[in-house]
């Protein structure tokens, strides 16, 4: 897999967890976890290349910053060469999510959680893109289809994507396009949970 590869997956992570996976904590918080199984697509010349992924994202305890409670999350990616862990600390207060990029970070990442999103509703991600909900439909993958699911287009900097996220705040599917016309597609399935 090329390097090149290697931002649209930091980029699809820190989107998965900056509006918040739904894995319940408490004093046993290290052990939580999602996990994912997946491919990720890498169009070629004459055909697409399709590397399995694993994704494992854990609550890893929880921490007081700025007065707040915050859940301390990693994620790993494993078929993905070079891919480092993903740390992120976040809260949610009603339909609020609150991410920390890191513990020095003043002002958190404000946005809603997907349950409350609706056609129309625009945010912008921490990697800086602006994402808009564009419309809610069925997902056909390997492993599921998920219904319902909000579909949603992001600009910014050299790429444009369309994501679909679950209500629960699961991105099972992101296509990304660079100026250059490369496309990645990244393809996740839920496939073990604990906590």
């Amino acid at each position: 897999m090329s390097r090149e590869s290697t931002p649209l997956i930091s980029v699809f992570f820190s989107a998965m967890l900056l509006a918040g996976c739904q894995i319940s904590s408490d004093q046993s918080a290290a052990r939580a976890y999602l996990q994912y199984e997946g491919e990720l697509l890498v169009p070629g010349v004459v055909t697409a290349a399709i590397y399995p992924i694993e994704l494992t994202y854990r609550v890893e305890g929880t921490e007081t910053i700025n007065g707040e409670r915050y859940e301390r999350t990693v994620s790993v990616t494993t078929g993905i060469p070079g891919t480092p862990p993903f740390r992120l600390f976040k809260r949610e207060s009603g339909d609020t999510v609150y991410t920390l990029a890191s513990r020095d970070q003043a002002e958190p990442v404000e946005s809603l959680h997907p349950r409350a999103w609706m056609v129309g509703y625009s945010f912008t991600e921490a990697g800086g893109q602006t994402c808009t909900v564009e419309s809610s439909e069925d997902v056909i993958l390997a492993r599921r289809t998920y219904e319902d699911v909000w579909k949603m287009k992001c600009q910014g900097g050299e790429e444009t994507s369309t994501k679909w996220t679950t209500a629960d705040n699961v991105e099972i599917k992101t296509v990304t396009r660079y100026k250059d016309n490369r496309v990645l597609e990244l393809r996740l399935s839920e496939s073990g949970r604990s906590g």
